[in-house]
């Protein structure tokens, strides 16, 4: 049966990215914008379309696996892991970049921050995550499942999150941070799961953003360390849940 052919399983996983490009080229045309703007109004437009594919999906597939197994501590747990990753990630990137500096990234995120804040914050710091939460772990994710095991879904969605942000810099962090989200998301069993760690770790990135900081390198040093150490025993927790 062509279901069974590797072309239509490819077209299977990568379909929602390629509705969810097209969707940002058509806005960020008719805004004359390349950031906040057309990736808000897009993920607005397109939310619809991955919110009925995501629960046709989950109809069909039966993938939902612990939808009741989530306690407040846990909710903490994923609001101070986004925090860490974004810090650690973002602090780890900021001392490679002292030697390696990228042309690609600053002129992304020049774009991103020059926006008003507020627009930053629902277009980047909401609209985005829940966006790209429905696309690379309710729908990539969970279709790569029926095809492949578990640990190398999580790494293939990880890689396609990280390909489709099209620069080195961004798409390392967004790789680690893709391998995360999928973590999560296959220990919890619920999308509002990697959701809430994405968005919280996109506003920490907006707020750190704004605060314009001037750390030294032995500060940002002890600060990577740190916040990727709580990082790993927050997940390493999770990783030990029943």
């Amino acid at each position: 049966m062509y279901k069974d052919s590797l072309g239509y399983k490819i077209w299977t996983i990568i379909y929602p990215v390629i509705i969810h490009y097209m969707a940002l080229s058509v806005c960020s045309v008719l805004t004359a914008d390349t950031g906040v703007l057309a990736t808000a109004l897009a993920g607005f437009v397109t939310l619809p379309i991955f919110l009925t594919l995501f629960y046709k999906d989950k109809k069909e597939l039966n993938f939902t696996l612990k939808s009741d197994n989530i306690k407040p501590y846990d909710i903490l747990f994923v609001i101070v892991a986004g925090i860490a990753a974004c810090l650690g990630l973002n602090f780890l990137i900021a001392l490679i970049q002292l030697n390696m500096p990228s042309n690609d990234y600053d002129a992304i995120a020049e774009t991103i921050f020059s926006s008003h804040l507020v627009f930053q914050l629902i277009g980047v710091g909401i609209i985005a995550p829940i966006t790209e939460e429905l696309i690379f772990r309710g729908l990539i994710f969970n279709r790569l499942k029926r095809f492949i095991k578990t640990t190398p879904a999580i790494a293939v969605s990880a890689l396609i999150f990280g390909i489709y942000h099209w620069n080195m810099t961004q798409g390392i962090y967004a790789f680690i941070l893709g391998l995360i989200l999928a973590f999560l998301y296959e220990k919890y069993g619920m999308i509002i799961v990697p959701v809430l760690f994405h968005i919280t770790a996109n506003i920490t990135s907006l707020i750190v953003r704004q605060m314009n900081l001037k750390i030294d390198v032995m500060m940002l040093t002890i600060s990577t360390i740190l916040c990727l150490t709580v990082l790993i025993v927050i997940l390493n927790l999770v990783n030990r849940k029943e």
